[in-house]
């Protein structure tokens, strides 16, 4: 089960996890004992247990959101981060380290390219994708915003779907909604 951080207590209702939520620490880790077993099933459970129609940690503001977030999360439950935090040779950090930084999508794409394989993440094709999610290993989807500051990234949950924190938070949107017209990079997690 998955906690903020020691110092927040979550409460558990019919199994789901709730928890008090202080948008000023949205930069820090939920602390969660990551899944080893792979399937469907344990990616939707992970999403599940993010609650993005209701948590708080990911509802976008009037200048930003946090699909940065919901992906450190959900990959962290699922055993193979993708780090919201990184030193200056790359590796996860812990939030706020000195030297470290910390990532948005711009930077999960770039870490990813870099230090992907590294970590377990091998790119893909998007057809590649499609077949890997639905043989139950982790894919999330990412695009880097080369014209500006923000990109985009999801987990995928089907074939043609994807779990995504932004401007709309759902557990399952249709890949082409989610990404519009623009063209992700695919990585599978092996």
């Amino acid at each position: 089960d998955c906690i903020l951080d020691l110092t927040v207590s979550a409460a558990f209702d019919a199994g789901m996890r709730t928890v008090p939520w202080n948008p000023e620490t949205r930069y820090l880790p939920i602390e969660c004992k990551p899944r080893t077993e792979r399937g469907k099933l344990p990616v939707l459970m992970a999403v599940a247990e993010c609650q993005l129609g209701s948590n708080p940690r990911y509802a976008p503001t009037l200048v930003d959101t946090y699909c940065s977030t919901f992906l450190w999360d959900c990959t962290r439950r699922l055993g193979c981060e993708v780090p919201h935090w990184v030193s200056p040779a790359g590796a996860p950090s812990a939030a706020g380290e000195i030297g470290a930084r910390e990532l948005n999508a711009n930077g999960m794409a770039t870490w990813l390219r870099g230090h992907g394989v590294d970590n377990g993440w091998m790119a893909c094709t998007e057809e590649h994708a499609r077949e890997t999610v639905e043989a139950g290993n982790v894919v999330i989807v990412v695009w880097e915003n080369t014209r500006g500051p923000h990109g985009h990234c999801a987990v995928m949950v089907d074939r043609g779907h994807v779990a995504q924190a932004g401007t709309v938070c759902s557990e399952r949107m249709p890949l082409h909604t989610a990404f519009g017209n623009r063209t992700p990079e695919f990585y599978v997690h092996l």
